[in-house]
């Protein structure tokens, strides 16, 4: 719904706000009750109008997944949820048991989340789910399997993707089922091309694998990834493996400054 959650002190896992980058309305959260040396995170918006743009007007909760030792790569089985709701203004914390161990160093925070699951990657190249509704974690593995050069997990059009380039093929999978476990259980491959094929159906460009870098997807066109090759931001077409220049991007700039940000006013962007 466009609305960001901040943390000041990430180090600490603490000092939390809520803020609309567009109004630049922010809110500061009380800080939770019990310390967590490693935390996961997720925001949600629960309920509001899609063309909202005050904070008030919103409801929304902040889940903070976490655990007590402070060894972000040490696997565990019990995991302390932390979760602020906005109607209550308060932290609540619950304990839940994970049924094989997890790590919880995330690459992506805050999650992604998919109806009921937050999603996170974490260590050993696994995809961390947990249900706030169900109660419950679930971890896969990811389809690249460290195999890939560069790699990006994220959200579009509601679901999972991964993208990965082991400087041979570009490969796009989605998580269909998220109900499975099991290695490569619910992952799809949805489009494979060699990077020799991409360079001949882009005539002119730039075009090369040790310098192409996913960067994203599309919030809302699932056939679009956002590549950076040579640090220049690309929309690549899986449909037909076309690319197209980003306008409007100052060749000054580092593509990894930025993000894909969804506005909700805007669909066509």
């Amino acid at each position: 719904m466009g609305f960001l959650l901040c943390c000041a002190a990430p180090e600490t896992c603490s000092h939390y706000f809520v803020c609309n980058p567009i109004t630049r309305e922010s809110k500061q959260l009380p800080e939770p009750q019990e310390p967590c040396a490693v935390a996961n995170i997720a925001f949600l918006c629960t309920s509001g109008h899609a063309t909202s743009t005050s904070l008030d007007r919103i409801s929304y909760e902040v889940v903070r997944l976490g655990m007590s030792h402070p060894h972000p790569f040490k696997a565990t089985t019990t995991l302390e949820v932390d979760t602020y709701s906005s109607l209550t203004g308060e932290w609540r914390r619950s304990s839940i048991i994970s049924p094989s161990p997890v790590t919880l160093a995330a690459h992506n925070i805050p999650a992604f989340v998919v109806g009921d699951v937050m999603f996170w990657t974490v260590h050993q190249f696994k995809l961390l789910g947990y249900s706030h509704v169900r109660k419950c974690v679930q971890v896969w593995d990811l389809p690249w399997k460290g195999k890939g050069y560069s790699s990006f997990l994220g959200l579009s059009e509601g679901r999972i993707y991964c993208a990965v380039n082991d400087l041979q093929n570009l490969e796009m999978w989605v998580l269909e089922d998220y109900t499975r476990i099991g290695s490569l259980s619910g992952w799809v491959l949805k489009h494979r091309m060699s990077i020799t094929a991409i360079k001949g159906k882009n005539p002119g460009e730039p075009i090369c694998g040790e310098y192409m870098g996913i960067m994203g997807f599309h919030p809302w066109n699932s056939q679009l990834i956002l590549l950076s090759i040579f640090f220049m931001p690309y929309w690549y077409n899986s449909e037909d493996g076309k690319m197209k220049a980003v306008d409007d991007f100052e060749p000054t700039d580092l593509l990894y400054n930025y993000i894909c940000y969804e506005w909700p006013y805007n669909r066509s962007a």
